[in-house]
């Protein structure tokens, strides 16, 4: 029985396994990367999802104190990159939008992380 990327993620994550969930996401985001997701609906909205998931993952890490701001810089540019190559075909879709949001979640978190850590050494 061979179980879908999606399964063995959800499973990774749900026993606490953030770092392989983290790696299978990544895996599968690259095995995406070659096809035409910018243009096509339907592959647009797998590698948006799978992005989304790796994206809200690098922000649990963080917020659980497993994460780093390096977590956090990796979430950003992975969502500036997608964002700008899908604009001109998916800006009206709601998983950009959601990628948006997410994107504003993320900078704000690190402002806050610098701003924590500023604090710390001042």
């Amino acid at each position: 029985m061979v179980l879908s990327p999606e399964v063995v993620i959800v499973c990774l994550r749900s026993m606490g396994f953030q770092v392989s969930a983290k790696e299978a996401l990544l895996k599968q985001i690259r095995g995406l990367q070659g096809s035409s997701w910018q243009k096509d609906s339907a592959a647009f909205e797998t590698y948006a999802t799978a992005s989304l998931q790796l994206c809200r993952l690098h922000v649990e890490m963080v917020s659980s104190g497993q994460g780093t701001a390096q977590n956090l810089a990796s979430a950003r540019m992975h969502l500036r990159t997608t964002l700008k190559q899908a604009v001109q075909t998916q800006a009206e879709s709601e998983l950009y939008h959601q990628m948006q949001q997410l994107l504003q979640k993320v900078e704000s978190l690190e402002q806050t992380e610098a701003e924590k850590k500023h604090a710390e050494l001042g």
